[in-house]
């Protein structure tokens, strides 16, 4: 399993991570923002917090990625 550091060597890599996570899921109709949750997911649209988007930055993974993932084990909010 990949470690953070690894993902975001430096403190500014890391932020950079959470600026570009947000920039990349703030249009878009399957990610709500949602401080309650982590990467959960409801009728085809993922919830989750900032370190949710900075994941999918880092992963360069999409909301999509992770709906299709997880809607397979059906995880979902209730």
């Amino acid at each position: 399993m990949l470690q953070i550091k690894e993902l975001a060597p430096t403190i500014t890599d890391a932020v950079k991570a959470v600026e570009m996570g947000c920039r990349k899921v703030q249009d878009d109709a399957h990610f709500k923002p949602g401080m309650l949750y982590w990467m959960a997911i409801k009728e085809n649209v993922c919830y989750g917090c900032l370190a949710t988007a900075t994941l999918l930055q880092l992963t360069n993974k999409t909301d999509s990625d992770v709906v299709n993932h997880f809607s397979a084990h059906k995880v979902f909010v209730e």
